[in-house]
């Protein structure tokens, strides 16, 4: 009688663990992660992470490490994310977007799942009242009349339970653009956390 043989090991992703959901959930809201992070937050390197490319899940170019189709469907059927809400990480905004990422990480579990994309805090504002009344405030109060009075993200207080501004300030930010997130903050959220 001949042994059996096992089965050729898959070069494609079966299953997501734990960990592995954490880090897709981390690349929708934030846009853009390194190897070095994932590795470190979310013990995902090697053999696993060039699964998790080949399968369609991520997009690898030199460190950098995006969100590929197969990950967007998975965030949003699996992990019930909405596409609206993405945070997309472009190549002109990459320090900004590292940043982001390196506070994102900073948090606890628990606090990240509280996590709304700047995108997600738009909608919400945008769903109030008065909110074209405020875009047009803060339109003609920019010197230069742009709107950038939303934030990067917000996460909760698990002390008082109101949502907080997060922004990340980079040197390409003005005070007429600071200004206005901590107006968008103080109109919509409980306040702001500049990072």
């Amino acid at each position: 009688m001949a042994k059996g043989r096992r089965g050729k090991k898959s070069e494609y992703i079966k299953a997501v663990k734990t960990a592995e959901q954490r880090a897709l959930k981390n690349l929708w809201r934030t846009g853009v992660v390194t190897k070095s992070q994932l590795e470190k937050h979310y013990e995902l390197h090697g053999e696993r992470l060039a699964k998790f490319e080949k399968s369609g899940f991520i997009s690898i170019q030199q460190d950098l490490i995006r969100l590929d189709k197969k990950g967007i469907d998975y965030c949003n059927k699996e992990l019930k994310l909405d596409p609206s809400y993405r945070y997309r990480s472009q190549s002109n905004h990459l320090k900004h977007d590292l940043k982001l990422t390196v506070a994102y990480l900073k948090l606890n579990p628990e606090i990240q799942e509280t996590w709304k994309t700047e995108m997600q805090l738009y909608y919400e504002a945008k769903a109030q009242d008065n909110f074209l009344t405020f875009k047009q405030e803060m339109t003609e109060q920019h010197p230069s009349g742009h709107f950038k009075a939303v934030p990067d993200a917000a996460i909760q207080d698990p002390n008082t339970g109101l949502y907080m501004a997060f922004e990340c300030v980079t040197k390409n930010y003005n005070e007429a653009d600071i200004a206005q997130k901590e107006a968008f903050s103080a109109q919509y959220l409980g306040g702001i956390y500049k990072f």
